[in-house]
């Protein structure tokens, strides 16, 4: 009697592994299924919030650094109206640039704040700070860089 348990039980044991084999070939299929349901609507507002926040902080750091560059550019005249002219020419030069690539940037405005009159004097501390406005997508960006006037 115990031999012939012994002899079913191999029979039976290679039944229920050729059904396991079926299952897990069907589960592999379906568990794909439920990865793409469930991952690709979590994704992809995922990646288009990245896209968004690369795009904001790149037009951030364009801003900054003209901001610098307007400093610079304007601490090199040799007169008030000659740093004006050179600063007006960088940020010319930016919307030729840089506002044609993006259409959603709209105006470029600057200021300049001087700690003596005339501006180009030596040690005078300036202040550049410039705007670009946006439109509802990219809203406005404004960044302001310190430099001192080096003339000797």
């Amino acid at each position: 009697m115990n031999k012939k348990i012994a002899k079913k039980e191999p029979n039976a044991t290679r039944f229920a592994r050729s059904d396991r084999k079926e299952i897990s070939s069907n589960e592999t299929g379906s568990a794909v299924a439920e990865f793409v349901l469930i991952a690709l609507p979590l994704f992809i507002p995922a990646l288009l919030f990245f896209i968004t926040m690369n795009n904001s902080v790149k037009t951030e750091m364009e801003v900054s650094y003209l901001a610098r560059q307007a400093v610079r550019a304007f601490a090199s005249g040799a007169n008030d109206f000659e740093a004006n002219l050179r600063l007006r020419a960088l940020i010319d030069e930016f919307s030729h640039t840089q506002l044609e690539k993006s259409s959603s940037l709209k105006r470029i405005d600057y200021s300049i704040k001087c700690s003596s009159f005339p501006c180009i004097s030596s040690g005078a501390e300036i202040e550049v700070t410039i705007s670009i406005d946006g439109d509802r997508e990219k809203p406005r960006v404004i960044a302001s860089a310190k430099g001192r006037v080096d003339k000797w």
